[in-house]
């Protein structure tokens, strides 16, 4: 078990809201969205910072989902506090609030999907990216990436 994954509970309030949403782009239901078929075989989904809950599919037609709240500020300053007390207790881990958070939110996305994919009983391959750096997760093997290798990752593959 990693530090971050502890702090899953906190984002608990917005697993239904995020699985409905992914549910509707995956079965088609999101008239927003065209998943181009005859050239992709993975779903790319990109965000811009960590804990803002903005969700880009990249496809014919992007689509976002947005599951942000009011009170997500308040999330996050809970968050920092805790974050603050436990690197006080270790000091000499190098450790980086915006990594925390990344890291946080990667577990939280690996796991609604996770659940997605046993709901619709079916493997859906998915990348999550962080824009304009082009590093994420390998989301079904739930590993770091470079962004720009996907294409080399999904060759492997096959």
């Amino acid at each position: 078990m990693t530090r971050h994954s502890g702090y899953q509970y906190m984002l608990r309030h917005k697993e239904e809201k995020f699985i409905a949403s992914l549910r509707s782009v995956v079965t088609g239901k999101e008239p927003s969205y065209i998943f181009d078929y005859q050239k992709e075989k993975h779903y790319q989904i990109w965000f811009y910072n960590p804990f803002d809950f903005k969700y880009i599919f990249i496809g014919q037609e992007n689509c976002v989902i947005n599951i942000s709240d009011i009170d997500d500020e308040i999330l996050i300053t809970q968050l920092r506090k805790k974050f603050e007390q436990e690197s006080q207790i270790a000091p000499n881990q190098g450790a980086d609030f915006n990594e925390f958070l990344r890291a946080i939110e990667f577990n939280f996305f690996a796991d609604c999907w996770e659940r997605l994919q046993k709901e619709l009983s079916q493997t859906l391959r998915c990348f999550l990216i962080e824009y304009g750096i082009i590093r994420g997760l390998d989301v079904n093997n739930r590993l770091r990436i470079d962004g720009e290798k996907i294409d080399k990752i999904l060759a492997n593959e096959n």
